[in-house]
């Protein structure tokens, strides 16, 4: 019981640091995955501790915590949560910079915020490369047109490269 409370201990200064990276540092999705395996570890580690308290039915709560919360990874629109953080702490100030290479890895979800950025004003280094980004989205976007790539933010990038006008 020691070691998994030393461990969730553990687990927890991870969660923290990790916290405090992506508040000085933007989010990734590097980022966000290694955060999610650290709350399935602490997940774990909770439950062993009340298993050696009280018998539990242990694999099944396991098994029913990892399939919700890869349910929530896959299907919780990660790109667009990573935009949007990205964008909202660039806008508060929180991030000196705008990745460019973060948001055009978020593919269809970071066009939003991209044409939002170029809109705004940013720093002329950055807009070169935000610049590039949605070239290369806005490409991707025209040439995959087929039904197969119709999808929520694809609709949604669709209509922000149609709302937007580049200045040059």
């Amino acid at each position: 019981m020691a070691l998994c409370g030393f461990s969730l201990l553990l687990t927890v200064c991870a969660l923290s640091k990790m916290a405090l990276y992506i508040r000085s540092m933007g989010m990734t999705h590097l980022r966000v995955y290694t955060s999610w395996f650290m709350l399935v570890m602490a997940a774990a580690f909770v439950l062993i501790i009340i298993w050696q308290v009280r018998e539990i039915p242990f694999w099944r709560i396991m098994f029913v915590t990892f399939t919700v919360m890869f349910g929530t990874l896959c299907f919780g629109n990660t790109d667009g949560i990573i935009a949007r953080y990205n964008y909202n702490a660039y806008c508060s100030g929180e991030l000196s910079d705008l990745d460019a290479d973060v948001l055009g890895y978020c593919g269809d979800s970071g066009v939003k915020y991209i044409v939002m950025a170029l809109e705004r004003g940013v720093d002329p280094d950055n807009e070169v490369s935000l610049r590039a980004e949605l070239q290369y989205l806005a490409d991707d976007i025209e040439t995959k047109s087929g039904f197969e790539w119709v999808s929520i933010p694809r609709i949604s990038a669709q209509q922000a490269l149609a709302g937007y006008s580049p200045e040059e």
